[in-house]
């Protein structure tokens, strides 16, 4: 009786993240309420609390869940270079801005609270981190340089989406992304033709 009861309770649960997930990269996080989400979601802010804890808990599982959602659409197209990677991931946040409107939201939360966003912060860079370094490692990058160069896509990739959501402009923003991912594929040959003095050691 009482794992068919966690079984259910845990598949409402996956239910209404997804339900989440969809309101909020439909409405975005501004005037955001747990009780507006109850009611789109047939259900309570009881209930939300029930399975999520709190507002703020909610909110980092729901990121998480939009993290690895693209991170394992991305992943699954094996790009071979940086530069297609980066693109690739502005291509799909452009048309998704809800998505790091509330990622941008939980960082400021995280400065504010630490202790309460250490899941978030922890895995806010490294699981990105990840997925630019595999790409690296495709590209001919090896060991820690691979690590680099993918935390330096991941730090450019943010960099000018947060300018995006700041300025809105989106023609210039997609230019500058245009000339970093160039930049991404000059670095890259460089290093491939092994005339990258700065290229340190193949240690992992």
């Amino acid at each position: 009786m009482t794992d068919d009861h966690e079984s259910r309770s845990s598949a409402r649960a996956d239910e209404l993240l997804q339900g989440a997930v969809a309101y909020l990269s439909r409405e975005g996080i501004e005037d955001f309420s747990l009780a507006h989400l109850a009611n789109a979601l047939g259900t309570s802010s009881r209930m939300l609390i029930y399975h999520f804890g709190s507002r703020d808990e909610l909110l980092a599982r729901v990121q998480r869940e939009m993290r690895a959602q693209v991170t394992n659409e991305l992943r699954s197209r094996k790009f071979d270079k940086l530069s297609e990677a980066v693109r690739a991931t502005w291509n799909y946040y452009v048309p998704r801005l809800s998505h790091m409107e509330l990622f941008y939201h939980l960082t400021s939360r995280a400065f504010e609270d630490p202790a309460d966003f250490r899941v978030f912060t922890d895995t806010a860079v490294s699981d990105w981190e990840v997925f630019f370094a595999e790409v690296a490692k495709r590209e001919g990058y090896r060991g820690r340089e691979a690590n680099s160069i993918g935390h330096l896509a991941l730090a450019g990739f943010r960099g000018l989406i947060h300018d995006l959501l700041i300025t809105g402009d989106l023609k210039r923003l997609t230019r500058s992304v245009d000339l970093f991912a160039e930049m991404l594929d000059d670095h890259a040959l460089k290093v491939t033709r092994g005339d990258d003095e700065t290229t340190p050691d193949t240690a992992s």
